[in-house]
């Protein structure tokens, strides 16, 4: 029996902590969504193996 009620325990922690998870992405996603995203930099290339210019 205890480990019945260890398992349950168990289980509702892994559905309570995606829940959690995927809360805080879609805040994350809704802030990035506001702010919008940041512009695309370019990187720059490394001279010694591929010369950018």
């Amino acid at each position: 029996m205890l480990i019945e009620i260890v398992g349950f325990i168990a289980g509702v922690a892994v559905v309570l902590g995606g829940a959690a998870a995927f809360l805080s992405l879609e805040r994350w996603r809704a802030i990035g969504q506001v702010y919008g995203a940041k512009p695309a930099r370019r990187r720059p290339g490394n001279a010694l193996i591929w010369p950018s210019h």
